[in-house]
């Protein structure tokens, strides 16, 4: 058995415990769990060894403690936890949905461990403010920084083979560019003259 950070056991004497990622200096017990304990992969018969991958439940006892040690269940596409010490409905990130669940466990086997999942970023050109955002453009060099190069762009249109558009007007038409790149204050510095 492979023992992987962020991933739930089960020890021979029957904890269940998630490990971290947090390094060792030991190499007789080499794993450190989410309680601080720390543990070993199948080797004495010890009450500390990680015995099973814990992907389900066997009894209603193991839900509890998993949820009272901070951990999630997931239930269709949501997150059960713990929110202020009530039974609570997460979404897949991790952020509160509602409060007061009445949550039975009669059957523990039914329940699976549940992960957060890390949001999405928006990309910047999603977003766009109305004065623009400052960017290197170019039709042929993605990562170009030209000072020639650097222009607002006021909209993005996905559907276009030039989607980052810098103008617009009735008489003169869109200008717009193949790729554009948001030009951020340490590069932007070195353009700068400052005077002694």
């Amino acid at each position: 058995m492979v023992i992987e950070a962020g991933k739930v056991y089960r020890t021979r004497k029957g904890d269940i415990v998630t490990i971290t990622d947090k390094p060792i200096w030991s190499e007789r017990f080499p794993f450190q769990g989410d309680n601080e304990g720390t543990y070993l992969a199948l080797g004495i018969l010890h009450d500390l060894d990680l015995v099973e991958e814990v992907t389900r439940f066997r009894t209603q006892q193991e839900v509890w403690g998993y949820l009272a040690g901070g951990g999630y269940l997931t239930y269709e596409d949501k997150l059960l936890g713990f929110h202020e010490g009530r039974l609570s409905l997460f979404n897949r990130y991790g952020e509160f949905l509602n409060l007061d669940l009445s949550w039975g466990f009669d059957f523990p086997e039914i329940w699976t461990i549940g992960f957060v999942q890390t949001k999405p970023v928006p990309k910047w050109y999603y977003n766009i403010p109305e004065q623009g955002i400052l960017c290197w453009l170019d039709d042929y060099y993605k990562d170009k920084q030209l000072i020639t190069g650097l222009k607002v762009v006021i909209a993005y249109e996905p559907e276009k083979d030039k989607p980052f558009v810098t103008f617009r007007s009735e008489a003169a038409g869109t200008v717009s560019y193949r790729y554009a790149t948001p030009a951020t204050l340490d590069v932007l510095a070195n353009f700068i003259y400052e005077c002694e």
